[in-house]
């Protein structure tokens, strides 16, 4: 669940994801083109936390298995089928009472990704989507958001210089 929500893979390319797709030292996953919606590939990139989360996975794997073995399989190493997942997904959310399902992992990552700061056209790309009116539907920003990234980034605030904190671009700072 970890590195679906890292990587806002759709549920059936996470679990077409073979150790062959996962560079634990650049830290990425690869979205092979074969398993991917769109036919394209894409690169994801991983946090430290996920690739300690998805070596320590992979510790518990059996040595006869081979790279063509999805990451993410049945006990007996077969690929994880989406009604199998769901139900496992369903089951945990139930658990703590939260209704949740594996897709709902994918629109909570864009989601994040936009409120912490990402542009639209990142998470466009995270997400693997040929248009961006397809992302359009995962950015549902509720009304606290929009009056967040409002009160930060009126002009009204550069006109009565209010002293309030503004948001810059990515490209203004040199992280790009």
């Amino acid at each position: 669940m970890l590195t679906s929500i890292e990587v806002a893979a759709r549920p059936n390319e996470l679990l077409s994801l073979t150790p062959n797709d996962y560079n634990f030292r650049s830290r990425e996953l690869i979205i092979r083109e074969e398993h991917a919606k769109t036919h394209e590939q894409r690169t994801l990139p991983l946090l430290p936390q996920v690739v300690n989360a998805i070596n320590e996975f992979l510790r518990y794997r059996p040595d006869e298995w081979g790279s063509d073995v999805p990451i993410f399989c049945t006990e007996d190493g077969r690929k994880l089928a989406l009604e199998s997942w769901g139900k496992k997904v369903k089951a945990y959310g139930k658990n703590i009472g939260v209704h949740v399902t594996p897709y709902m992992f994918r629109h909570a990552s864009a989601l994040h990704h936009l409120r912490n700061g990402a542009d639209v056209f990142t998470v466009q790309r995270i997400l693997g989507h040929a248009d961006l009116n397809m992302t359009k539907r995962y950015l549902a920003l509720t009304q606290s958001d929009v009056r967040e990234v409002h009160s930060l980034t009126s002009p009204v605030n550069d006109i009565l210089d209010t002293g309030r904190k503004r948001v810059r671009s990515l490209a203004k700072q040199g992280k790009r």
